[in-house]
């Protein structure tokens, strides 16, 4: 069954500990990215047939294990430098400083501004506020900290022990 209204059957990999919050997004089916059989259990379960990834983490090891998933001639969509390691995949790229339509430097490479990418993230960003007021896209829950800028190292450290997942740290500075 497809999710939501957008057509697709929905395959995706979390941890257990988030498999709710992402069903009740509406993934149609859920995989465990620890398992060491994940790989194998995606493709068995799709006949090998996944020729559209999205890829929210962007890493080496998040593209190669999307690149192992995929059938010949997809697409892999990173959100940021990340590249499909194989050949036969087209790799798309969205990096959100692009939207800026500014230049920029990242990991000493130096990036031209877009006026494509500028003009596309206004639309995004007009058709994303309609969507959320519709109710049609639902942002994470959000984790609330309170104690304004001194809030913030605790919640960087949290980040970084990976103490935080499937929510939204969001600082109240007051």
């Amino acid at each position: 069954m497809p999710c939501c209204s957008s057509n697709f059957e929905i395959t995706t990999t979390c941890s257990t500990r988030n498999f709710a919050l992402v069903r009740s997004y509406g993934a149609d089916h859920l995989f465990d990215y620890n398992n060491p059989k994940a790989v194998e259990l995606i493709k068995s379960h799709t006949h090998d047939t996944i020729k559209l990834c999205v890829d929210c983490i962007s890493t080496d090891s998040s593209s190669t294990f999307c690149a192992a998933v995929l059938a010949p001639g997809a697409i892999y969509s990173s959100i940021g430098m990340s590249h499909c390691p194989r050949d036969d995949v087209k790799t798309l790229q969205s990096i959100g400083y692009s939207f800026l339509g500014e230049p920029w430097e990242q990991m000493g490479h130096n990036f031209e501004a877009s006026r494509k990418d500028f003009e596309y993230s206004v639309a995004f960003a007009e058709l994303s506020e309609k969507l959320l007021a519709q109710g049609r896209i639902t942002p994470h829950p959000v984790s609330l900290r309170k104690g304004g800028l001194a809030a913030i190292p605790e919640a960087l450290n949290d980040l970084k022990a990976q103490k935080v997942s499937g929510e939204k740290i969001v600082v109240r500075v007051e």
